[in-house]
């Protein structure tokens, strides 16, 4: 069974022959999250661990969970509003009826400009030659299977979207940071080329070209910013917003906070990529391919779940119990076999 690693002594769990094992037996062992806070004591909550947790049931018995062992209380309307004090969980009748995922940020803003459609087109052009992108391009989970890297400036859009300024500078780009960070960059650039300049006598050369002296540092820089927050580079993706009066030394412009959160879903279950990974990533996120927008949420909602996983939607459904996403609580890991310690 699943307590193999307990040494061969019954007392472990029955305190007397034939008795149902007490709940204080499991938690002196599993320790519980709030979820369940009064199950710890039997007297207190009448349900009890073994209800659930059934032992000598063979190997996987013990963790293996019918979902009509959760559906005797979430499908059950007395007894959810019997619990509507303490929880807000929503009345689940059957897989098939399964309510919405909770999305943290339904009407956030997102503050940003960015078409999925236009970048997952084929022989999308860039500066090394034509290239196919796919979701991985971006998308990069190496720290951690299931949870993916924020996304980079320098590490995913820089190869193609330049931060250069000035036709007579394109050796030079400014660093993808705050708006105050990239005036300053821009007033060091201008500074050190206005006295190189001085020193070419005032005129800046290149082959078969003659270009204007440039204006003051301050100038230079002044106007370099506007090429780069209104007419290209940062408002190609960001939303800026210019001040009414600009400091000398500060950028005129400040950029809109992005809002793109870490976690989209609240945590209520579990989900893991690597199982999914044999399907094309728009086989759930079904609206990426004709996303436009960064407004839009390309997240997969119950439906894409249900395709796969409801015996009610499709009769070859891939058997799914209420325990394969949901945990009721959670528990220390047992110690493999031959290293327990009581």
């Amino acid at each position: 069974s699943a307590h193999r690693p307990i040494p061969k002594d019954c007392n472990s769990c029955h305190t007397a022959d034939f008795d149902i094992v007490p709940n204080a037996k499991c938690v002196s062992c599993h320790s519980l999250t709030e979820h369940f806070p009064l199950s710890k004591d039997s007297s207190k909550d009448p349900t009890r661990c073994v209800d659930c947790h059934s032992e000598h049931r063979g190997e996987g018995g013990l963790f293996s969970l019918a979902s009509q062992t959760c559906q005797d209380c979430h499908a059950s309307e007395p007894t959810m509003k019997l619990l509507k004090a303490e929880t807000k969980l929503p009345l689940v009748p059957s897989w098939k009826h399964h309510p919405k995922f909770p999305l943290l940020f339904p009407d956030r803003k997102a503050n940003f400009k960015f078409n999925h459609q236009v970048h997952l087109e084929k022989a999308l052009w860039s500066p090394e030659g034509d290239r196919t992108l796919d979701c991985s391009n971006c998308h990069l989970s190496p720290s951690h299977p299931d949870r993916f890297e924020p996304i980079s400036f320098q590490r995913d859009c820089s190869e193609c979207h330049r931060l250069d300024f000035d036709e007579r500078l394109k050796e030079f780009e400014v660093s993808h940071g705050r708006p105050d960070e990239v005036f300053s960059t821009l007033l060091k650039i201008y500074r050190t080329q206005t006295r190189v300049q001085e020193k070419e006598r005032g005129l800046a050369r290149r082959p078969g070209k003659r270009l204007e002296p440039m204006k003051s540092p301050d100038e230079e820089a002044r106007l370099a910013e506007i090429r780069l927050f209104e007419q290209k580079a940062c408002s190609t993706c960001h939303v800026i917003e210019k001040k009414k009066v600009a400091a000398k030394g500060v950028s005129a412009y400040q950029v809109l906070r992005v809002g793109f959160p870490s976690e989209w879903v609240e945590n209520k279950s579990s989900f893991t990529h690597r199982q999914h990974q044999a399907f094309a990533c728009s086989n759930c996120h079904t609206s990426v391919l004709s996303s436009t927008s960064a407004e839009d949420l390309n997240i997969p909602g119950v439906a894409e779940c249900q395709s796969c996983h409801s015996p009610e939607v499709r009769a070859d459904a891939i058997k799914t119990q209420c325990s394969d996403c949901h945990s009721y609580h959670e528990t220390l890991r047992l110690p493999k076999e031959g290293s327990w310690h009581p």
